[in-house]
């Protein structure tokens, strides 16, 4: 038994569907706004010199100042060496505490302490570590290349010490890492290129008590091949 379809027609093109199609406006929603995003994380910690403890007001009061100040950056002053990242949201526990206060206006210590210890009950989210001794903060955003993020995390570390200057900072993250393996990667090449023509130059050296067939081997074949009939013709 057959069975003839007719009038059957398929497309190749990558979009078959209308602009205004709800599927098409949501799959350039995803791609537009979701797709390729990487979290830049912050892990606060508490100097040890500092008056100031962690878990305080003045840590909740200068995180709102520094994402007020990134808020601005962002919408106002975006430099041009960033403009191939965005930033799409902060993640952090002053945001949290100033909807449950609407506001930190004479905020307090034990109120972050009691604040702390209830989204540790309710199992909120999770910005202190069970020891206390660390806070996270994410940024996620969207960066064409990696000399965004690392020019960002530059910005960064200049102008958290305004706000929070009893607190040390650690940047961390896939994109952090990617971007610092890739600049080990880079630097670990030339180091290794470097000692590979030291190794070389020592060892022949070595062989022929001759500096010059040392500095001989350094060079590619058909340019040893030339240096090579130059000094025989010499000697």
């Amino acid at each position: 038994r057959y069975l003839v379809v007719t009038g059957v027609q398929t497309c190749a093109l990558p979009i078959s569907l209308a602009p205004e199609h709800p599927l098409e406006q949501d799959l350039n929603l995803i791609e537009s706004d979701l797709a390729g995003t990487q979290s830049l994380r912050l892990v606060f910690q508490a100097k040890p010199e500092a008056q100031e403890k962690l878990v305080s007001a003045a840590t909740i009061v200068g995180l709102d100042n520094f994402e007020v100040w990134l808020l601005i950056l962002k919408t106002e002053q975006w430099p041009d060496s960033l403009k191939g990242l965005r930033i799409d949201k902060i993640y952090s526990p002053a945001q949290m505490l100033w909807v449950y206060r609407n506001g930190l206006d004479n905020l307090n210590d034990l109120e972050v302490q009691h604040f702390f210890k209830k989204l540790a009950e309710q199992d909120g989210p999770v910005f202190l570590s069970p020891d206390g001794e660390s806070l996270l903060v994410t940024l996620r955003l969207k960066a064409d290349g990696s000399s965004d993020l690392l020019e960002l995390r530059e910005r960064l570390q200049q102008k958290l010490p305004e706000f929070v200057p009893h607190l040390d900072v650690t940047f961390t993250g896939g994109a952090v890492l990617t971007s610092e393996s890739a600049n080990n990667i880079a630097s670990g090449q030339i180091n290794s290129v470097l000692l590979a023509l030291f190794l070389i130059f020592g060892v022949m050296w070595g062989l022929f008590l001759s500096w010059k067939m040392g500095v001989i081997a350094l060079f590619p074949r058909s340019e040893e091949r030339r240096v090579g009939k130059e000094c025989r013709s010499r000697w």
